[in-house]
């Protein structure tokens, strides 16, 4: 027994470092990226692994809006979000706010608060919960 919560210890700290690295990331990202808006312009729908441009809610399909922009170059620079719902949202033709690192702008994100610290936050929560289930899960399991 107390091999496993060495393990859930062990996982807790790997999570965590995992999530300071995430963290970091977005950090800088938010400190030296440059910020612009951006259009959807379609959705990507991961059930069929297509993009579309009106699609119908619908259950078990997962829908990321597909956003162009301007780049500095000027050239539009299209990306798909990584953050998707069961319906459709933002609307089409929507304007969002969109941040990208100044010299790689393909790495964009949508500037929300999901998309920037939403991994971070798991990995934190998760990592947490297994260093303390680590530590104390001996003295309570036995």
């Amino acid at each position: 027994m107390r091999l496993l919560f060495l393990a859930f210890g062990l996982a807790g700290v790997a999570l965590l470092i995992l999530a300071s690295v995430l963290g970091y990331g977005k950090y800088q990202l938010l400190r030296d990226g440059a910020r612009c808006t951006g259009h959807v312009v379609a959705y990507f729908d991961s059930k069929a692994a297509t993009t579309v441009v009106d699609p119908k809610p619908s259950q078990g399909r997962l829908f990321s809006p597909v956003i162009e922009f301007e780049g500095p170059s000027g050239a539009l620079v299209r990306f798909t979000a990584s953050t998707g719902s069961a319906s459709p949202e933002p609307k089409l033709e929507s304007v969002v706010e969109v941040l990208y690192p100044r010299d790689r702008p393909t790495e964009a994100i949508v500037d929300e608060p999901q998309a920037l610290w939403g991994l971070t936050a798991a990995a934190t929560a998760f990592g947490l919960l297994f260093l303390l289930l680590g530590i104390f899960g001996n003295r309570i399991g036995g």
